[in-house]
């Protein structure tokens, strides 16, 4: 796996048991590291990690603030966050500021391998360790109300908002970016991006829920 991956934690033996299992287990990877959240949202920025694996209990800038600021700069980056706590609140907050997956530090090197893997994928993944009722109200919130976590409208670059007018006006990728005088492959990134901060699956239900968001006008 060609990435950069990124491990913030205040803690260096922890980083350097991750930094091994990632390097071991995911071959070709690049880690970088960092051990507070100041130093996170500076290397984010520099380096352009595809994923920053985050401890929200840093001292400091702690890992939400962290997770906001990074998405609100590198919208691009996907976040998974590991951490000692499982209350459904924090949980749902580390979602809201913009991660795809959260981890518990109690899991077994599979399941942090796999999470890893997942998010690659573009999926979401909740740790197998968190409690039942904490995953199960996690998930009927997001299935219920979508935009119930207003942080991930609130992160759409104005980028993403021309190309989400495009795509509701039925224009295809190399329409979009021979407009917006980007490459195809961009506008496919940009997709990826609206779709995992709208929870959405297929260009209809992200029209449909932009427009009733009124994140575009009505045609």
């Amino acid at each position: 796996m060609l990435a950069k991956i990124l491990l913030a934690d205040d803690h260096a033996v922890v980083r350097k048991g991750l930094r091994a299992i990632l390097e071991k287990e995911l071959s070709g990877c690049t880690v970088i590291e960092a051990s507070d959240g100041v130093q996170a949202v500076d290397l984010a920025r520099r380096e352009e990690p595809e994923l920053a694996v985050i401890d929200i209990g840093m001292p400091g800038l702690n890992g939400l603030e962290a997770i906001r600021q990074i998405i609100r700069r590198s919208p691009v980056i996907r976040i998974l966050v590991l951490s000692l706590h499982n209350e459904e609140a924090i949980v749902r907050r580390a979602f809201k500021y913009g991660a795809s997956g959260y981890l518990l530090k109690e899991c077994a090197v599979d399941e942090l391998v796999g999470a890893v893997k997942a998010i690659f994928q573009g999926k979401r993944y909740l740790s197998a360790g968190l409690p039942a009722s904490v995953r199960d109200a996690v998930r009927r919130r997001r299935k219920k109300d979508p935009t119930s976590d207003p942080m991930d409208i609130e992160t759409l670059t104005s980028r993403e908002r021309e190309v989400l007018g495009l795509l509701a006006e039925g224009h295809n990728n190399s329409a979009i970016a021979e407009q917006l005088f980007i490459s195809p492959e961009t506008v496919r990134t940009h997709r990826k991006n609206l779709m995992r901060k709208l929870d959405v699956h297929n260009i209809a239900a992200l029209v449909k829920l932009s427009l009733e968001n009124h994140l575009i006008p009505r045609l």
